[in-house]
């Protein structure tokens, strides 16, 4: 290489190995061969005249700022944990365009933390303010119920520091993220998808049940928790402080209402006036940061029997009772930051119940409004018109939108919450009979004390089909390696951002990364199987039979349980017939669900199931379910992953009552209306596919 920086034309690579014509790694001018091979010949000696230790200004390549930048970040890191942050901020170039957008879209790619989403930043951050205030303490257990990212980044934190760690989360999560927690050292128990919050099976109520049997193990947030009014009024704070300093960091009048502010408990004084009110008793408590004291006044309120919070004043707010501490929105007042707590005294038989967690644990939202807030700002050297969030726990979009609003009062903020969940506002927008989605990480069908509602701008409803699509656009187009949620964000970001005009700019949160879906979305096999992708979609040689229906196939009698069955019996009957699955009907033969043999069994082995009970407790109800009119195609989809399908067909009837629970059935329906039901046809496994294939094929022959 030459002593001297040749000069490099614009758009070429700025390093000086790409040389100037008559080079000798490159041949003679004119040489058509050796112009169409652009690279330097591994063979030849450097020349280079760049020294280790040297400044970077003398330094012949034209890579100076990336020189810097390495020269101001730490060579060697003590340990991850320190790559936890500082996300790049990505201009999307293709999607935008496409969509006929005019302004600027950027996207803050959170995939880049080091355990590969947004939720690494609370993680460690609950984990050090646990460590901080003595909470958390050497040797100690650290129980998380989590959709599968928070529980990530917890149990890489935890790997570092030494911690036990036990995550609990639904079954609908991707195996890609058990298998990650596992090599991280976490212990993983799986719960019902399908359970409400507030039941003692779903993840909350099991990681509530294992903090009470295992000593010195921690839900990071039970120690500020508002249990009291859930649990029993023995155990409740007279003061807080912890709570009230937690209240002042985020400042101003929308001031975080984490609920370490309602951990004050309950004064003694008010507890026989509350008793009075039975257990459906509220306590209302008004509390106000100021002089870094937390001061709190105590009234009764009530609810009716519409379930509605009344007051001195009447109706406080209109809302279905919600088990365990809920915090609404309180408008700003002349003494400064305010918020409202409520608390329903739960009768002690009832399970103990607290929303945990980053659900309600303040260094949730303060993580995002100490840190990707203040990096958004920074990348954006303080110009953004509008900032597009997914909304889960909410403390992502909590935190960053209070900062936002301190430091560029006209950003909209654009909530994105799933069709299906809850969280979006007005109500209106929540009104479907959908409650399962694909999509992982984002919606619930309970508010989180963390969500701060009153930041957001406007609310949008995402699908699974746009949210699929939008995120393999994202990975085909943009090349950004990302999750499914970040679809969602993307497909909304398309939508809402049609407004802004040129010059402005809109900036899109990307919250994990594919590695957790391998397995799901960016399968065709899986997309397909899900009704996301379509046959014409896919430009691939198909087999003979591919298009044929499957009422070409024999299909025998289905054995059937009814749902009141033991699972001892159950099993038993299975195994007699040959059978490792069943449908479960009603006695009018309506579908209920799916019973499998392995689904029972480890049910059975983790505790979770008696042989006595009923075989309704083990139901399976995430199957697709296959019509006679269907492809072959489809059924053999379906077979790959499901390893049987359920064959049904639709039947009207009239009934003079109402029914509900029926797979694809309504909620309600008004006496003597005729209904589509779903009935049990067959059920077809890959054995029965094979041999229709073998034996026709042997026919032709």
């Amino acid at each position: 290489m030459p002593s001297e920086t040749p000069q490099v034309k614009e758009g070429s690579a700025g390093c000086p190995h790409h040389l100037g014509k008559g080079s000798p790694e490159r041949g003679p001018p004119g040489d058509k061969e050796a112009k169409e091979h652009l690279w330097t010949r591994p063979d030849i000696p450097s020349r280079c005249t760049w020294q280790l230790g040297r400044p970077s200004t003398d330094s012949p390549h034209h890579h100076a700022s990336h020189l810097e930048a390495l020269t101001n970040s730490p060579k060697i890191l003590p340990d991850i944990l320190r790559k936890i942050g500082n996300t790049p901020m990505v201009r999307i170039n293709k999607i935008g365009k496409s969509a006929g957008l005019k302004c600027e879209l950027l996207a803050k790619c959170e995939f880049f933390n080091a355990g590969g989403s947004v939720k690494d930043r609370i993680s460690l951050r609950m984990i050090e303010d646990a460590e901080r205030d003595g909470t958390l303490k050497p040797g100690d257990t650290i129980i998380e119920p989590t959709s599968g990212n928070t529980g990530i980044g917890l149990a890489l934190a935890a790997a570092v520091k030494g911690y036990r760690c036990i995550i609990v989360m639904p079954e609908k999560m991707s195996m890609e993220k058990v298998d990650v927690l596992r090599a991280l050292g976490a212990e993983i128990v799986r719960t019902p998808t399908n359970a409400r919050f507030d039941s003692p099976e779903s993840h909350v109520g099991v990681a509530w049940r294992l903090k009470n049997e295992i000593p010195n193990s921690h839900i990071l947030d039970q120690v500020r928790c508002c249990s009291p009014g859930v649990r029993g009024w023995s155990c409740a704070h007279p003061r807080d402080p912890r709570g009230s300093a937690g209240f002042g960091q985020c400042g101003g009048r929308w001031a975080c209402r984490a609920p370490a502010h309602g951990a004050t408990g309950l004064r003694p004084c008010m507890l026989p006036a509350v008793a009075q009110r039975g257990p459906g008793a509220l306590c209302e408590a008004p509390e106000r940061s100021a002089g870094g004291r937390l001061d709190s006044s105590w009234t009764c309120v009530w609810l009716n029997r519409s379930c509605v919070f009344w007051g001195a004043s009447g109706c406080l707010r209109h809302r279905p009772l919600c088990p365990g501490p809920w915090a609404p929105p309180w408008p700003s007042t002349e003494l400064g930051a305010s918020r409202l707590w409520l608390v329903w005294r739960r009768p002690s038989r009832s399970w103990p119940l607290a929303l945990s967690a980053q659900y309600r644990n303040a260094s949730n939202p303060l993580a995002h409004y100490d840190a990707t807030a203040e990096e958004i700002l920074q990348q954006c050297d303080g110009k953004l018109d509008m900032l597009v969030a997914t909304v889960g726990t909410g403390g992502t979009i909590t935190g960053i939108a209070r900062k936002l609003k301190e430091k560029c009062p006209g950003c909209r903020i654009i909530g994105v919450d799933p069709e299906g969940s809850i969280l979006a506002e007005p109500e209106e927008l929540n009104q479907t009979d959908q409650t399962f989605y694909e999509v992982e990480g984002i919606g619930y069908d309970f508010i989180p004390t963390v969500l701060d509602r009153a930041v957001v701008d406007k609310w949008f409803k995402s699908n699974d089909e746009e949210s699929f699509a939008f995120a393999r656009m994202l990975i085909a187009q943009e090349g950004l390696l990302c999750g499914g949620s970040s679809g969602s964000a993307m497909a909304v970001a398309v939508k809402a951002a049609q407004d802004l005009q040129e010059g402005q700019r809109c900036v899109v949160i990307l919250p994990d990364s594919v590695r957790n879906y391998m397995s799901k979305f960016l399968s065709d096999k899986w997309m397909l199987q899900k009704g996301f992708l379509k046959e014409e979609d896919l430009l691939v040689k198909r087999p003979w039979w591919w298009h044929l229906r499957v009422q070409e196939l024999s299909l025998s009698a289905p054995l059937t349980v009814l749902p009141t069955v033991t699972c001892e019996h159950t099993i038993t009957i299975l195994r007699e017939k040959g059978f490792d699955q069943a449908p479960v009907v009603e006695e009018s033969g309506a579908i209920l669900g799916m019973v499998t043999l392995g689904n029972m069994l480890s049910s059975l082995l983790a505790g979770k199931v008696q042989p006595s009970d009923q075989v309704c407790k083990v139901l399976y109800k995430q199957f697709k379910p296959i019509r006679l009119t269907d492809t072959l195609g489809t059924l053999s989809h379906v077979l790959e992953i499901d390893h049987f399908a359920l064959v049904v067909h639709e039947q009207i009837q009239s009934r003079d009552q109402a029914w509900s629970g029926v797979v694809g059935g309504p909620a309600d329906h008004s006496n003597g209306e005729s209904s589509e039901r779903q009935m049990v046809f067959g059920v077809v496994t890959a054995i029965d596919l094979l041999n229709f294939v073998a034996a026709h094929e042997e026919d032709g022959k």
